[in-house]
C-alpha cells in the first residue's frame, strides 16, 4: 500500500482544497477474505499478507485521520466569518503541518504518529485562538453593542402629566447620564477590539508581522486606483476596526431612535 495518507478533493474549503483520508475501506473486506483463504491453507500474496498483520495499525490510523480531518473543519467553521482573513496564518500552521500526508506518508510509514502529533498540535493551537476570538466577539463586543441600542435618551411619562420645563431638564440629566454611559461603551469596544487584535499578533512568525502597526498599510495596494488590495493581512485588521467602529455607529444611532 504505497498510496498517500491523505488526497486532495474538488470543493473548496478556505483557499485550498478540501482533504480526505486515501483510504478505501473495502480493503479491509479484502484483508478478512485474505485472513480466510489462509486459515483454509491456501496461497496468500505476500503484500496482503504483510498488510493483514498490520490491519488493526491501520485500521487506528484510518479512524484518527477521519477523525483529525473532521474536527479540522469543525473548528474552521467555528470562526466568524469576518474573523476568517485574520486566522489565515493560523489556518496555515494547520495547512502546513498536514503537507506531508499528502506528498511523504503513506500506510506502511513508521512515522505516521509522529506526523498525527504534529498536525493535532497545530489544530490545537488554531481550536484555542478560535475560541478567544468567538469569545471575545460574542461576550465582550457585541454584548456592549447590544447593551448601547437600548439606552434610551428620553423618558417618556406614561401617567402623569408633566410641565416642558420640567421634561426638558429631565431629558437633559437623561442624555448627559446616558452620554457618559455611551462614552464609556465605546471606549470598552475599543479596548476589546485592540485587545483582540494584539492577541492574534503576539501569535504571528516574524514574516507575518510585516505592516501590523499604526496603519496598517496595505502590502499590495493597488498604485493605480489609489486602493487596499483588501487580501493581505493588514488589510484584514484593517477592515476589522472598520467593521467595529461602523456597528459602534449604528448602535448609537439605534439608541437614538428609541
Amino acid at each position: 500500500m504505497i498510496s498517500m495518507l491523505l488526497t486532495e478533493g474538488e470543493k473548496e474549503w478556505m483557499e485550498g482544497m478540501e482533504l480526505f483520508v486515501n483510504f478505501d475501506p473495502a480493503v479491509f473486506e479484502v484483508l478478512t477474505e485474505a485472513k480466510y483463504l489462509y486459515k483454509m491453507g491456501l496461497d496468500v500474496p505476500q503484500a496482503a499478507f504483510n498488510l493483514c498483520l498490520k490491519e488493526t495499525k491501520i485500521k487506528h490510523h484510518y479512524l484518527s485521520l477521519q477523525e483529525l480531518l473532521s474536527s479540522y473543519q469543525n473548528v474552521v467553521n467555528t470562526i466568524p466569518s469576518n474573523m476568517q482573513p485574520m486566522m489565515k496564518p493560523f489556518i496555515g500552521q494547520v495547512d502546513e503541518a498536514l503537507i506531508p500526508g499528502l506528498t511523504m506518508l503513506s500506510w506502511t510509514s513508521l512515522n505516521i504518529e509522529r506526523f498525527m502529533e504534529s498536525v493535532n498540535s497545530s489544530l490545537a493551537e488554531l481550536k484555542y485562538m478560535a475560541k478567544q476570538v468567538s469569545d471575545t466577539l460574542e461576550c465582550r463586543i457585541e454584548r456592549v453593542l447590544h447593551e448601547m441600542t437600548f439606552t434610551a435618551l428620553v423618558d417618556l411619562p406614561e401617567d402623569n402629566l408633566v410641565e416642558a420645563h420640567a421634561f426638558l431638564e429631565m431629558t437633559e440629566n437623561i442624555v448627559a447620564s446616558a452620554g457618559q454611559a455611551l462614552s464609556i461603551q465605546s471606549q470598552q469596544l475599543e479596548h476589546c477590539m485592540y485587545q483582540l487584535m494584539d492577541g492574534l499578533t503576539q501569535k504571528l512568525k516574524p514574516d507575518e508581522f510585516a505592516n501590523l502597526q499604526d496603519t496598517y498599510a496595505c502590502l499590495h495596494p493597488d498604485a493605480k486606483q489609489k486602493t487596499r488590495c483588501q487580501e493581505c493581512l493588514p488589510c484584514s485588521y484593517y477592515n476589522l476596526m472598520g467593521h467595529i467602529c461602523q456597528k459602534n455607529t449604528d448602535a448609537l444611532v439605534k439608541c437614538k431612535c428609541l
